[in-house]
């Protein structure tokens, strides 16, 4: 059977970077994704959750949202799971940053919009954490400078039998608006670079750097069970107006 889209899979990193100061990378974790289920929708809620699990046995498990409410403070709401009964939350949420659950479930869980079934985020057996990356960053001043920030994902090839051949990056579309989106390749598959803090470009990337790409991994292609790192680096000029974005980058490969 050749390799399908499911089985390419974007994890996060032992080292997040929700803070700046903080070393950020490390070795993969894949109790975290990094992309949610209808990653537009997370960003234009106006309306509260709902929390339910496809197994009846999970019920012990507390889960967290972290997200802005209509004035853009960011807030958050706990629930405990109660099986495949819904529990609805009360927060209205604007937008989602994160969900974090206490520990993994046996079922997959899902959060909804109260208002539908639209599902927003979902994690599978295994999942702990759905998150956005550049947690809370923020340009400078109008009379301030460009920041840049910087943030490590995993791609992993979850086939047991089927390499991704010719595996390579590219970035399409840009944020706009002032800000700009550039990724880089880490120079080694499997790898556990990281950087001294979000605010500071990582070393061990491939000799291409950053930019739009298409950008290649070392050895072409990626073997089954093994992963790739990617570094994506935000740009934000200063004054620059906040928005409320989701990007997913393009990767390319063939299978047989």
């Amino acid at each position: 059977m050749s390799l399908t889209p499911s089985q390419l899979v974007y994890y996060g990193c032992a080292d997040v970077d929700e803070t700046d100061g903080t070393t950020v990378g490390g070795a993969i974790d894949t109790t975290t994704l990094i992309v949610f289920s209808d990653p537009t929708t997370v960003n234009s809620l106006g309306t509260t959750l709902k929390y339910v699990s496809t197994n009846t046995g999970d019920t012990t498990q507390m889960v967290t949202v972290t997200g802005r409410d209509s004035t853009g403070s960011i807030d958050t709401e706990t629930k405990t799971l109660n099986g495949t009964t819904v529990v609805t939350g009360s927060v209205t949420f604007q937008r989602i940053l994160k969900v974090v659950m206490s520990a993994t479930a046996v079922g997959t869980v899902s959060i909804e919009r109260s208002t539908d079934a639209d599902v927003l985020a979902a994690l599978p057996p295994g999942v702990k954490t759905v998150r956005r990356l550049f947690y809370d960053v923020s340009a400078d001043t109008g009379t301030g400078s460009a920041r840049n920030f910087y943030s490590k994902v995993f791609l992993s090839n979850t086939s047991g039998t089927n390499a991704a051949l010719g595996l390579t990056f590219q970035i399409l579309t840009q944020p706009g608006g002032g800000a700009a989106m550039q990724l880089a390749v880490a120079s080694a598959v499997n790898d556990t670079g990281t950087a001294t803090n979000r605010q500071t470009a990582p070393s061990g990337v491939t000799g291409a750097g950053f930019g739009d790409g298409p950008t290649g991994i070392p050895g072409t292609d990626l073997a089954p069970g093994a992963t790739i790192a990617i570094w994506f680096n935000l740009t934000l000029t200063a004054g620059l107006a906040a928005d409320a974005t989701t990007y997913v980058p393009e990767l390319l490969c063939s299978t047989t």
